[in-house]
């Protein structure tokens, strides 16, 4: 982590801060545009990490003009982020499946803007994922008491904190129904004007971080800089330093920006480091980056930014391998074989070593290696999860998900490449799109609402 004396003097571009184990470190941040680079190396120290942003004039982030310099390769995060379309992350997901197994928690957020009129989104956009997230925290849910209790969504459990006395804002999670949790009622967490819910989680394995714990944050842009921070710091001295803790929201702080200076120091004050480190909102003027998640270990993490225009900010999504939680036990559990994992299975098995078995002479201890092996190489390429109860939302159809596919590479083409045409035939179609979505919706409620009427006469003779 970078570890410093005290008493060591900050250079430009840098700022010091302290964790609270009592280890001072510092962090080096110079942000650049197109036009000015900051490439002086007599200026790097040992512990020194330079981040390049170059914005290109097309909107592309160039990756590979963006660089991490250590010297002794002590890196204060060595967890990158990337972009990928729901296509490309359905596929890297499994492959990352193979060296994690099972043991790992996953947390996507999203920014809603209306979850009660836009819950058709999430829908959609999880049911292309050949993965289930065990956490969805959702910014900007613009939800009531009486609202929020008519929010569903299958295999999830919804808990929220609503912002108080005004429309807007908002925060909640959609926890995995499988996951025991308990959500934190303490008042360090209410406030009239950043929403904040904590939700804790207790660990399966015995550990000295013995919790979990996720905090969902939404910052209006109204709410004052200073008040904010002064907030944060309220509940990042309440928190218990050996717990696992993940923050996770909408700050409206740019931390592309050298005015999140202060943000970013006072969470790296308590040893929470950003895991997404590329921007999360891209349009035809600006970059930035808003939306993120902080982690407090210096734990392995796969992050990435998934291009959609589900959510504005773009969805972003952490796993953390090594780590799972307590689940309940009266749940009926299946793998889930399809076209996709079918081959990897095949092939993993016929590149498996059977001498456990072909050198056994108990009948026994043989059929017992032979289940041990195939299970293990099934819970890489098809882990056990629990049975999906029945889609109650039968509108989501595969027309739906083909329609939502071709409107994320319209979306996708007008980023890379925002012309005039690429713009108005993405608008086209997402304005097309919309309103299939809702003929769909009315019309196969009215279909249930006929058979129910039927069911009901016919019982009635």
């Amino acid at each position: 982590m970078c570890p410093k004396s005290a008493g060591a003097i900050v250079k430009k571009n840098c700022f010091e801060a302290k964790s609270h184990l009592g280890k001072g470190f510092r962090i080096c941040i110079d942000i650049n545009n197109s036009d000015s680079t900051f490439t002086d190396s007599a200026l790097w120290d040992e512990d020194t990490i330079i981040r390049e942003w170059v914005f290109k004039p097309n909107n592309n982030i160039d990756k590979k003009n963006k660089n991490e310099i250590s010297i002794d390769d002590k890196h204060l995060s060595n967890n990158d982020s990337n972009y990928y379309t729901v296509e490309e992350f359905s596929k890297n997901i499994l492959e990352l499946q193979k060296h994690i197994g099972c043991d790992f928690i996953s947390i996507l957020h999203l920014n809603a803007r209306s979850l009660f009129h836009k819950l058709l989104n999430p829908e959609i956009l999880l049911k292309q994922f050949d993965f289930i997230f065990k956490i969805i925290v959702i910014s900007e849910s613009w939800l009531n008491d009486e609202t929020a209790d008519l929010i569903k969504l299958n295999n999830y459990n919804f808990v929220y904190k609503n912002r108080r006395n005004r429309r807007g804002g908002g925060v909640g999670m959609f926890i995995k129904d499988d996951v025991k949790y308990v959500v934190n009622e303490s008042n360090i967490f209410d406030d009239d004007n950043a929403d904040t819910l904590c939700v804790e989680f207790e660990l399966h394995q015995a550990s000295l971080h013995n919790m979990i714990k996720i905090i969902a944050i939404y910052r209006p842009p109204s709410y004052k800089y200073e008040s904010f921070l002064e907030k944060i710091e309220s509940i990042l001295n309440s928190l218990n330093p050996l717990d696992k803790i993940f923050i996770v929201g909408d700050f409206n702080i740019n931390l592309m920006d050298k005015t999140s200076k202060d943000f970013q120091s006072l969470l790296l004050s308590h040893y929470f480091l950003l895991l997404i480190d590329l921007p999360t909102r891209i349009t035809n003027n600006s970059i930035s980056l808003i939306g993120n998640i902080f982690f407090n270990l210096n734990q392995q993490c796969f992050n990435g930014i998934i291009i959609s225009d589900f959510s504005d900010p773009y969805p972003i999504y952490t796993v953390v391998e090594n780590t799972g939680f307590v689940t309940t036990d009266a749940l009926t559990l299946k793998r889930n074989i399809n076209k996709r994992n079918i081959s990897l299975i095949k092939e993993a098995l016929s590149s498996e070593k059977w001498d456990s078995i072909t050198d056994e002479s108990n009948i026994d201890t043989c059929c017992m290696n032979c289940y041990n092996q195939l299970n293990r190489i099934l819970d890489i390429y098809a882990p056990l999860q629990p049975l999906k109860r029945k889609n109650k939302k039968p509108w989501v159809s595969d027309e739906i998900i083909k329609l939502s596919k071709k409107q994320n590479k319209l979306y996708k083409k007008t980023i890379s490449t925002p012309t005039t045409e690429n713009i108005n035939k993405y608008k086209r179609f997402r304005n097309y799109f919309t309103s299939f979505k809702e003929r769909k919706k009315k019309i196969t409620l009215v279909k249930d609402l006929m058979m129910q009427k039927a069911v009901q006469r016919k019982s009635g003779r």
